[in-house]
């Protein structure tokens, strides 16, 4: 498995294995033309006009840049060594830009510029200058954080921008005690972490974070379709996805809904695809003593994930957990082993191996300026 390392396609939100990059494909392509001009003389004919017209724009053509596709590798917490795996064919300069992206506004850092050369390393830390704009992140309400590299190639007659590439994104989804539910606290996992999805789209705090676990938590007593039933009112991921979705509909918020997105794609892959446009997500995992297991030791639990990080060893993802109520980070390779070893022991039911989220993306980028 390929680690620390990124992969910018042209299809937006292509991802690799581990340490897999997750792009942003808004970023306009952006060309700077220089004017075409025809030398005047006091016999030209229009067909002189012309050809001469015809002939600079053939020229600009032959010079025409491809957009710009590079990986990552990660080599410490703040340097990158950047790969451009296609052609640098006609192009004269290349800079590199980090974006930070906060709750409104972006921050542009120039970090290099380079001569026409397919590998080279950034620092983070090393800033030329430094630019901020106001960005527009679509129906996102909660607070969030998400940080990229940008690369700009550039000739006398144009430039041209790559996509985005991802190096983090976290969702300030908050965490709720599940013990906090008046019914069955103890296996309200899936009704809390469930619940904090659509923190990313209408959150609320407090007692009215209570109140919302609450009326999700007590669909669990309305049907099979809410709960397995019994005592313990247990929920299995399609019954979290259409309790969260009928609080969706019984408060007017229809533009939105959940979905299983537990499909060809890996794990990772999906996750990404998800927190990168801003859907927070739930899976369940072998759980023991307030810390996610890879092994099955007799308890299954539902966890938020909330963001994800590039490392040196791979893709991190962020999670909150409703029983500890801890924010903590966990390995791609470790949550996909204990999302697969998920078993309810002798009950006599299947694990779902749900990956609920919201269906519609909720932010098309980060870094789209208004």
């Amino acid at each position: 498995m390929m680690k620390g390392r990124m992969l910018c396609s042209i299809l937006a939100l292509a991802m690799l294995t581990a340490c897999t990059s997750v792009t942003d494909n808004s970023a306009e392509i952006i060309y700077k033309e220089s004017q075409n001009t025809t030398t005047k003389h006091t016999t030209s004919s229009t067909e002189t006009t012309t050809t001469q017209t015809t002939t600079t724009s053939v020229k600009q053509a032959e010079k025409r840049l491809i957009k710009p596709q590079f990986t990552l590798d990660v080599l410490s917490e703040n340097s990158y060594k950047i790969t451009i795996d296609t052609s640098l064919e006609n192009t004269d300069k290349i800079t590199a830009y980090r974006l930070i992206s906060q709750n409104g506004t972006v921050q542009r850092d120039k970090l290099c510029e380079v001569e026409s050369i397919a590998q080279f390393d950034v620092d983070v830390h090393n800033v030329i200058s430094t630019d901020s704009y106001k960005n527009d992140v679509g129906a996102l309400k909660c607070d969030y954080y998400a940080s990229g590299i940008i690369l700009e190639i550039s000739n006398e007659n144009q430039s041209v921008l790559s996509d985005v590439l991802y190096t983090e994104v976290t969702l300030e989804t908050g965490v709720v005690n599940q013990y906090n539910a008046t019914l069955a606290g103890a296996t309200s996992c899936g009704a809390a972490a469930g619940m904090l999805i659509i923190q990313a789209i209408s959150p609320v705090w407090d007692s009215e974070l209570i109140q919302r676990l609450n009326t999700i938590r007590n669909y669990s007593a309305l049907s099979d379709d809410y709960s397995i039933g019994g005592p313990e009112y247990y929920l299995c991921g399609w019954q979290i996805t259409n309790s969260v979705n009928k609080f969706l509909s019984d408060n007017g918020i229809t533009d939105f809904s959940l979905n299983d997105f537990r499909g060809v794609k890996t794990t990772e892959n999906t996750l990404l695809e998800l927190v990168s446009t801003g859907r927070p997500a739930v899976l369940e995992v072998c759980y023991g003593n307030g810390n996610v297991l890879t092994d099955y030791a007799g308890y299954s639990h539902w966890i938020c994930i909330n963001g994800f990080r590039l490392t040196k060893d791979g893709t991190q993802f962020r999670y909150e957990d409703t029983i500890s109520l801890s924010q903590s980070w966990i390995s791609a390779d470790k949550l996909d082993t204990s999302n697969a070893n998920v078993s309810y022991g002798n009950s006599g039911f299947t694990p779902t191996k749900y990956i609920s989220s919201i269906r519609q993306t909720v932010t098309e980028s980060f870094f789209k300026e208004i």
